[in-house]
């Protein structure tokens, strides 16, 4: 069902408001609908559905490049730019993560102007409780009864807290630019699950693309 029959009032303003900003910025999508609400209660999710016969090749949706977050939009940032200049060791492309150190630095960024940001209304809807295997506690690993994915659950976890931590601690040199509470391991560890699950790559200029309304 379409999403007035099966939302309340504010999750129908907070897509209303999501539908209105990206069609005055120029997001084409003529033969889908989206957010159309899938599941029972609290199991509802959005979904997209198609209106009509899409042919192949055909396109399903048309996204402006201004509107997508790019690593490479990312790295011409201001006033980001110079950090990334000043911490090869961190940022640089030689650098293992390197290139998504940039893209969660920008995003971290974005998130803590709100309404300044010109992602607001694709931030503002990023889903609050998407999640990976490596945010799992104990109890549920072990209903999976494989030391394998065990095993690499907690690889991943120790993995982002050591990046978090290197990250961390070139960002807090920056108390100018970064809040305390927008570079906090929670804050970080919820934009690498997004951009874990979200992220579209490609052979465009930048190593992979937020996008909106596509994603």
């Amino acid at each position: 069902m379409w999403l007035e029959e099966r939302a309340g009032k504010p999750e129908r303003e907070r897509w209303t408001n999501y539908l209105n900003h990206y069609e005055k910025v120029g997001v084409a999508h003529p033969k889908v609908k989206y957010p159309v609400m899938f599941g029972q209660g609290d199991n509802m999710y959005p979904g997209m559905m198609a209106t009509d016969d899409i042919k192949k090749g055909e396109q399903i949706c048309k996204i402006p490049a201004r509107e997508i977050i790019t690593t490479r939009a990312a790295f011409f940032s201001e006033p980001l730019m110079p950090i990334y200049y000043d911490n090869p060791e961190i940022f640089g492309r030689h650098v293992h993560e390197g290139e998504d150190m940039v893209l969660h630095t920008f995003i971290l960024h974005e998130i803590q102007k709100k309404e300044n940001s010109r992602y607001f209304q694709m931030i503002k809807n990023w889903p609050k409780d998407t999640d990976i295997l490596m945010n799992w506690d104990e109890e549920d690993l072990e209903y999976l009864q494989d030391p394998t994915l065990m095993s690499e659950a907690e690889k991943s976890y120790n993995e982002l807290m050591d990046t978090w931590n290197r990250l961390y601690e070139v960002l807090r040199k920056y108390p100018e630019i970064f809040k305390p509470e927008s570079i906090s391991f929670s804050r970080f560890k919820w934009v690498t699950i997004l951009t874990t699950n979200r992220c579209f790559a490609s052979n465009w200029p930048g190593v992979c693309q937020m996008v909106p309304f596509a994603d």
